[in-house]
C-alpha cells in the first residue's frame, strides 16, 4: 500500500514540476496587454448587452443594507417563528 501511496505521489509531483515549466502564461499576458491597449474591443460589437446600469450592479453600502433590514422587520407579520421537527 505504502509503494502504491509512493507512486501516486511522485506521479503527481512529475505533473506539477511538468505543468510549470510548460505553461501558458506568456500568451496569458500577450493576450492582457493587447485586451488593456484596447486591441479587442472587436468582441464587443454585435453583443447585445446588459439591461443594467453600472449603478444597478453597484452593491449596496452596508448602511443601506442595514437600514433596509430594519424596515423589512417592521414590515413583517409578528407570527411565530416555526420550526420544522427533524426526523431523528
Amino acid at each position: 500500500m505504502a509503494a502504491q501511496f509512493a507512486r501516486a505521489a511522485s506521479r503527481r509531483i512529475d505533473d506539477v514540476l511538468r505543468d510549470m515549466w510548460s505553461n501558458d502564461d506568456a500568451y496569458k499576458s500577450e493576450l492582457a496587454s493587447s485586451i488593456l491597449a484596447g486591441d479587442q474591443v472587436w468582441l464587443e460589437q454585435g453583443t447585445i448587452g446588459l439591461p443594467f446600469t453600472i449603478d444597478d450592479l453597484r452593491p449596496e453600502t452596508m448602511e443601506t443594507y442595514l437600514a433596509n433590514r430594519g424596515t423589512e422587520r417592521e414590515q413583517r407579520p409578528s407570527e411565530p417563528r416555526r420550526i420544522a421537527p427533524t426526523g431523528t
